[in-house]
């Protein structure tokens, strides 16, 4: 196990996050230099960059079994790659003069009778010595140019990249006739296709992507959340920032978490504190926890006609209105609505209730097959992704927080982002 991806791994690992940074940001801008001199710098460059992204969020246990480590073996023969793992950091030697020594074959000595080798040194005369330059100027009329070698490689990619185009086209006609052929499968051949595209756009455009930190992450000001056991108060964990804590666990709020802070009371089944960056962190919560009565959404459910099955899960009574108006084509309001979930009845055939009011039989029931729904602020508005190219909608987010949380957006640069309309 001694290639140069196990020894790159245990040299990175080996570090926490903040000295990790320190040793892939140089590297990556270094192996970008390199591609121009390395033709196999590129593909190492990308897999650097994307465990130098990795490294923002990842904690020290996931960024050491991401599955981007089983990809780095691609590159044990990447000989920039090899001189970082020799230097340990960004390599002095020149990547033209190690490529050469590496490509370049020992000189052999001429092997004589008897398996001994010849040492010895033949004296010429003028006329033996016009005769060896002649034969080593034919030598090299026959060795071609370096800009002729660097032309023929010119000419076989561009051959190779026509070959895969002809090869993309035949595809897509093989996936027309088909789509001709069995007008059944015509949705899923279309959407295939369309991811298809997508997915060679991302590619395309992998190399000019520019990787963004959010200051909500990376910013000195922004203080450090530990999390406390409800009822014995003992630490359970340390997060950078609130930012992380909430990519760790989707459906938190952080204004619930931050008013969870301010009043003592339990949030998510933990008391957590903050504490500002370079100060000492408290070993335990100053003030008692306070018991309020409703630290988590209230998710809504419909029940059957019995009550012995929970049918679906809403995160706002808003949600449940629509879905019944989709399904039913049922008009109502949301003051009539809210009657039967306060009180349990009946509403549109169906019985109403808060999850935290059914019995733990009717949730464990509901949570074995489903899972509850992320909580969305009622004032959060939508954000679509959307690809310039095919326009075409690639991501949906229910708040600007999400996109913080997941994009590392801040919510300054997206609302200028969202006014002038540009490409980010």
């Amino acid at each position: 196990m001694n290639t140069p991806s196990y020894k790159f791994k245990k040299m990175i690992c080996a570090n926490n996050r903040d000295d990790r940074h320190k040793i892939l940001e140089p590297i990556k801008n270094w192996l970008m230099q390199q591609i121009s001199v390395d033709p196999m710098a590129s593909a190492c460059y990308a897999s650097i960059q994307e465990a130098y992204q990795v490294n923002s969020w990842a904690d020290n246990k996931a960024f050491k079994e991401h599955y981007l480590w089983h990809m780095m073996s691609n590159h044990d023969s990447c000989v920039s790659f090899q001189e970082i793992v020799k230097a340990k950091g960004v390599p002095i030697k020149n990547i033209a003069v190690a490529i050469k020594e590496a490509n370049s074959e020992p000189r052999k000595a001429i092997p004589k009778k008897y398996n001994k080798i010849a040492t010895e040194t033949y004296a010429v005369n003028q006329h033996e010595l016009s005769d060896v330059k002649i034969m080593v100027k034919d030598l090299q009329d026959k060795i071609p140019d370096e800009t002729d070698i660097d032309k023929q490689l010119q000419l076989a990619e561009l051959q190779l990249k026509t070959i895969e185009s002809e090869l993309k086209n035949n595809e897509l006609k093989l996936r027309i006739l088909e789509l001709t052929q069995n007008p059944a499968s015509k949705h899923d051949i279309i959407t295939d296709m369309k991811q298809h595209i997508i997915e060679e756009l991302r590619e395309e455009t992998k190399e000019d992507r520019i990787t963004v930190r959010s200051r909500a992450v990376m910013g000195t000001n922004n203080p450090e959340v530990y999390q406390y056991n409800s009822v014995d108060l003992s630490f359970v964990k340390k997060y950078n920032s609130q930012v992380e804590l909430s990519r760790e666990k989707p459906t938190l709020s952080l204004n619930s978490l931050r008013n969870a802070i301010k009043n003592n009371t339990v949030y998510l089944g933990y008391r957590w504190v903050t504490v500002k960056r370079g100060e000492t962190p408290i070993v335990l919560p100053t003030k008692d926890t306070v018991i309020k009565s409703h630290n988590t959404p209230q998710y809504i459910v419909r029940l059957n006609h019995d009550k012995t099955k929970i049918l679906n899960a809403y995160a706002s009574a808003k949600e449940g209105i629509d879905d019944m108006k989709r399904q039913y084509n049922i008009k109502t309001t949301l003051h009539s609505f809210n009657r039967p979930i306060t009180t349990g009845g009946l509403q549109f055939g169906f019985y109403w209730n808060y999850f935290d009011r059914c019995s733990l039989e009717l949730q464990s029931e509901f949570l074995s097959h489903s899972s509850l729904p992320i909580y969305i602020h009622p004032s959060g508005a939508t954000i679509i992704k959307i690809c310039p190219t095919t326009g075409s909608t690639i991501q949906t987010f229910h708040s600007k927080i999400d996109i913080n949380k997941y994009c590392g957006i801040s919510a300054r640069k997206l609302n200028a982002i969202l006014n002038t309309k540009e490409v980010y």
